[in-house]
């Protein structure tokens, strides 16, 4: 009777073997595959934490003492942005704080893709050239450290000039000038046309890719085990003045790769099944069925000549011995 899965099993007895199964059977396989952690679109409350979140330094100041508001578009669809930016004398405003979960094995992501979509732009506005403003997303590791952040900012009271920032830790690594094709219209990403932006971190380097604009950038981190634990988007206004029309984050979500799954994989013999050897005949049963092709070519008839022995049970690596009875009768020789 088998106490577990299991491919094969057999008995020697001297110098005699009986085989029935297949011995080449293993239990599962062990494979990697990559998983998405979440996949929010921001027309309504997703459990982001409000203005407690990380971001990157890009002044000395950066408030969070805004108001955020959930605007729904559709059925699906909608964005989150800044309703009440508060005062400062630097950059003020609302955060969203996702806390990243954790994989089906009770892992954080040390590898893996963040990819969102947003609007940054006067589109709309009356006085387009005054409105300043700020919108970033940054990844924090587990000990509140900036892995990475994607800034883009207009900072110019007088025209319509936006440039992107990327920064890796506390460092502003790359940035754009005035000849960049956004430093006069800004970013819009309506409706679900694909991530904006999409971020993956493979061991120690990170690829940001700006896909409105196809541009790719690769960097590298100093920490390459470092778990990605939150995400915020910061949207801010600057000191006093107008701020920028648009600037929403409409959808995120995060992917984890290297997340390790095992896949059962049917075996000969299943747990409870019972299998019978009728020793006289040769016959095989599985089930009370009888099984004409079960047995190894090499078997044979286990014998049990006068004296002591001791019958030896063969079982696949991974399955438990199963319970067995032998039943003989005596003769007289």
């Amino acid at each position: 009777t088998m106490k577990s899965d299991n491919g094969y099993i057999a008995f020697t007895l001297g110098d005699r073997f009986y085989q029935i199964g297949k011995p080449e059977e293993v239990d599962g396989k062990h494979y990697e595959e990559s998983v998405k952690l979440f996949d929010d679109h921001l027309y309504e409350d997703k459990g982001w934490l409000v203005n407690q979140g990380i971001t990157p330094p890009v002044t000395s100041e950066r408030l969070q003492n805004g108001v955020v508001k959930y605007v729904k578009e559709s059925t699906n669809e909608g964005y989150a942005t800044t309703k009440d930016y508060g005062s400062g004398n630097s950059w003020h405003g609302a955060s969203l704080t996702k806390i990243v979960p954790k994989d089906v094995n009770n892992k954080y992501p040390v590898n893996w893709k963040v990819a969102y979509r947003f609007d940054f732009n006067t589109d709309g506005a009356v006085f387009k050239g005054v409105q300043v403003g700020h919108t970033s997303v940054t990844m924090i590791d587990e000990n509140d450290d900036i892995i990475c952040s994607i800034i883009f900012e207009d900072t110019s009271p007088v025209n319509e000039y936006y440039y992107m920032a990327v920064f890796i830790g506390n460092k502003n690594v790359w940035h754009t000038d005035s000849t960049f094709p956004m430093a006069k219209k800004g970013v819009t990403a309506r409706g679900d046309y694909g991530p904006a932006v999409t971020a993956e971190k493979i061991g120690n380097q990170v690829t940001i890719r700006f896909n409105n604009f196809g541009i790719c950038k690769t960097f590298y981190v100093d920490n390459p085990e470092a778990e990605l634990r939150k995400i915020t988007w910061y949207g801010a206004a600057y000191k006093d003045h107008f701020h920028t029309e648009n600037n929403v984050l409409r959808a995120l979500h995060v992917i984890k790769h290297n997340v390790e799954r095992y896949e059962d994989i049917p075996n000969y013999f299943s747990n409870g099944d019972i299998v019978e050897i009728d020793g006289a005949s040769g016959s095989v049963y599985i089930n009370d069925a009888y099984d004409t092709d079960v047995a190894d070519i090499g078997s044979q008839p286990l014998l049990l000549p006068p004296g002591q022995h001791t019958l030896g049970i063969i079982t696949s690596s991974f399955a438990s011995v199963p319970d067995v009875e032998v039943t003989y009768q005596e003769r007289w020789i």
